[in-house]
């Protein structure tokens, strides 16, 4: 949770560069713990608001990549939280993330991690993302981190494929626009190697992909950019469910 209370805090502090007061408080409140980040910046309409935690949604131009809130939106879910948030052009800004208050003995850390993790998260799926950019590799990398996943990660479709042939993996995750390979190739070397294993094309030109082209690379699914950290998450969900069945065949 240090994660998600440092992104808000700079947040706060990029809201507030002529100066200004930044207040956190926490506050118990009807069986909820509420901890609020409060700012006397600039504040935000309410089109900005409804879009915060939009990953590679910022209003920071090429100074910020849209990440830290999202990233920190996706921890506070699945510690099963919710953050609220109330702005006012010229006023400022405070976001609220509330989480449902402890009850009896603590739990050991390492049994609280777990227990914060959905079921479907506990099987520490190996998946392979690939992808040229440095900041969509790292957001996928946290958010499936986050889900319980063990992450792998290449640039490019050549790297990816020592990865796959030194590694069992349970998902490929990759880019169409890859330099030296494209993901689609990638996904066609990659089935002729597994024909079963699920297989993702993240890309932003997802409602460009014909059926053609996503059938003859056998891809499972085709997630277009920007995509939503839940939607990553129904994803590890759909992989599990998969990688469940198969066992029970294989059994």
């Amino acid at each position: 949770l240090r994660e998600v209370l440092v992104n808000m805090v700079f947040n706060a502090v990029d809201a507030m560069a002529e100066g200004g007061r930044l207040t956190l408080s926490t506050e118990r409140v009807e069986g909820e713990v509420v901890i609020s980040i409060s700012d006397t910046g600039i504040g935000m309409n309410d089109e900005v608001r409804s879009r915060i935690f939009d990953p590679f949604f910022t209003t920071k131009g090429q100074a910020g990549m849209g990440l830290g809130l999202s990233v920190s939106y996706g921890i506070v879910m699945r510690h099963g939280g919710s953050v609220e948030v109330e702005s006012e052009v010229g006023r400022g800004t405070t976001f609220r993330i509330r989480f449902p208050a402890a009850t009896g003995a603590a739990l050991p850390a390492q049994e609280t991690a777990a227990a914060a993790l959905p079921s479907h998260a506990r099987d520490g799926l190996k998946i392979l993302v690939v992808d040229d950019e440095d900041y969509v590799r790292e957001l996928l990398m946290d958010i499936l981190r986050l889900d319980g996943c063990e992450v792998s990660l290449a640039a490019d479709g050549h790297n990816a494929l020592t990865l796959f042939d030194g590694q069992v993996f349970d998902a490929v995750l990759t880019d169409v626009g890859l330099p030296g390979m494209s993901g689609w190739e990638l996904a066609r070397y990659i089935r002729e190697r597994d024909a079963s294993i699920p297989l993702a094309v993240i890309t932003g030109w997802g409602d460009a992909v014909s059926p053609e082209e996503q059938t003859a690379a056998q891809a499972d699914w085709v997630i277009p950019k920007p995509f939503s950290v839940e939607r990553i998450t129904n994803l590890v969900q759909e992989i599990s469910q998969r990688k469940a069945a198969r066992d029970v065949l294989v059994v």
